[in-house]
């Protein structure tokens, strides 16, 4: 009863310059998070998540990151 679970998106978006264009910068970005916490006592919680980013540099590809963690409440 005490799961919970959300999901994410941003847009970044930034102003092209000289600066940008010399580092290959492209002029946005955007990505995703989602998330599932299971309530495995009061005190002790887990937590599944994956994300996917899109880099702002050209020549870096889009991530996914998966992740795990434990939460223990004292």
């Amino acid at each position: 009863d005490n799961d919970t679970f959300g999901v994410g998106y941003y847009y970044a978006s930034i102003q092209t310059t000289r600066i940008s264009d010399v580092l290959g910068l492209e002029d946005h970005a955007h990505g995703f998070e989602a998330y599932y916490n299971i309530a495995i006592t009061p005190a002790a919680d887990l937590t599944f998540d994956a994300q996917v980013v899109e880099s702002l540099v050209s020549s870096i590809d889009t991530a996914i990151i998966l992740g795990v963690r434990l939460g223990l409440t004292f």
